[in-house]
């Protein structure tokens, strides 16, 4: 099941967040088997129309003994990324156009099965090093500009294109060349703005690159597929599989028709550890004393990942440092430099909180980052998870609307309250007083 739960932005950022002032509006349930819905619209409607309801709804202040307009928006969406595709109607993850924010284009890769970004340089300064380097895939000079986003008046002329298509065919296809489906139950709300309104889950996209850099370095993930895709797009020849004829169909009845693959091993890549080097890893990583507070306990988490069971254990491994000391020193030098910039990224992006004044150079730091680890890793790493990490931390610009709700008076501005132990729960009661 999935539930919908919604809290108030212009409460105090002390206990925005917290479980007490969260209202819990709704749960999904699960198909057969716990299969994902096919659509969620039949519940975000009834969510939209009690919110059109509730704008400029009168009620009266029993407190101030005088009547009061109430005001009730949805300013802000916070989900992972495949419910984005179910909540705004757009393509998902794997798509050639996955990108919910610009008209960037993917790649396919038939040696990979999945849809790889590099258009990592586009968004880098015109200025920028890195732009003309020929170490990347395509050898030359990155001339592109950063991709451009639909305005909203465009998107809803595409999104109504694509309701009147007369078959689901067709709709496909325009899917595919857009990025978008048609209208969704949101649209209906005056002030939906999805571009500067949406924000992907940061711990999902950040813990799931982890662990696909964890996967690759300990060689789980290096797999003959990756380095056909390097071989495809001419990049590490020193990495390619050998042209062998070892590799045949086992003739077997139909029933049990399968194929053999020959154990042939790999030449060695600079993104892997060798074994060895994966044992002195593991070796250093159940010798860390953690502080209090870190929910990791000293193990092999190279050569069993399980032992990093949660994401926020994934993210506090790179946090404290213990993934940058476990591995310093087994990797070239080139790979340890990018992936160490990556994992410092990452570091400053989850931080608690942030100046305005840093999102702009932290924007640019993970362009940057980006782009060094498209040129120095496998592009078995280059797909939109790691391409949603540009927006992981807010734009400055979409800052504005939250800004202002924060400010607001209405529905209501608390600014004198106090927090107590719950009686019911772990967490803690908000006590507000009757008259400000």
């Amino acid at each position: 099941m999935w539930p919908l739960l919604l809290t108030w932005i212009n409460l105090p950022v002390q206990i925005r967040q917290l479980l007490g002032p969260m209202l819990l509006v709704g749960i999904i349930p699960s198909g057969r088997n716990g299969s994902e819905p096919k659509s969620l619209e039949p519940y975000i409607d009834l969510l939209v129309d009690e919110i059109l309801k509730l704008t400029e709804f009168p009620t009266y202040n029993s407190y101030r003994k005088a009547p009061v307009k109430v005001k009730v928006a949805l300013l802000q969406f916070l989900c992972d990324i495949p419910a984005y595709s179910k909540l705004l109607h757009i393509s998902g993850h794997s798509g050639l156009r996955s990108c919910g924010y610009c008209k960037e284009t993917g790649i396919y890769c038939k040696h990979l099965s999945k849809t790889i970004h590099l258009s990592n340089r586009q968004f880098l300064p015109e200025n920028h090093p890195l732009r003309s380097s020929n170490r990347f895939s395509n050898g030359s000079v990155e001339l592109k500009q950063q991709p451009v986003t639909y305005t909203n008046e465009e998107e809803r002329h595409l999104r109504e294109i694509f309701d009147n298509k007369p078959n689901r065919n067709q709709q496909n296809n325009f899917q595919k060349a857009t990025g978008l489906k048609g209208k969704y139950s949101i649209m209906k709300l005056p002030y939906h703005d999805r571009n500067q309104q949406m924000q992907p889950d940061g711990m999902h996209t950040i813990a799931d690159f982890i662990s696909h850099v964890m996967d690759l370095l300990v060689g789980k993930s290096d797999t003959k597929k990756v380095r056909l895709c390097e071989k495809h797009h001419q990049r590490f020849p020193q990495t390619w599989p050998q042209e062998t004829a070892a590799e045949q169909v086992a003739i077997e009845p139909p029933s049990k028709k399968r194929k053999t693959m020959s154990s042939e091993t790999l030449p060695p890549a600079p993104w892997s550890l060798s074994t060895d080097s994966v044992k002195e890893a593991d070796r250093r990583a159940t010798a860390i004393k953690y502080p209090a507070g870190v929910e990791i306990s000293p193990g092999l988490h190279f050569t069993k990942p399980w032992t990093l069971r949660t994401m926020n254990s994934k993210l506090q491994f790179v946090k404290t440092g213990a993934l940058q000391w476990c591995i310093k020193g087994l990797l070239p030098k080139r790979q340890e430099t990018t992936l160490f910039t990556v994992l410092e990224v990452i570091v400053r992006m989850t931080q608690q909180e942030f100046e305005i004044s840093e999102i702009k150079q932290l924007q640019d730091d993970t362009h940057a980052a980006l782009a060094l680890l498209e040129r120095d890793f496998p592009l078995s790493l280059q797909t939109n998870t790691s391409n949603y990490k540009r927006v992981v931390c807010f734009d400055a610009n979409k800052r504005t609307m939250i800004d202002s709700a924060a400010k607001c008076k209405s529905p209501v501005k608390i600014s004198n309250y106090t927090e107590s132990p719950s009686r019911t729960t772990t967490g803690s009661d908000i006590i507000v007083n009757k008259k400000q």
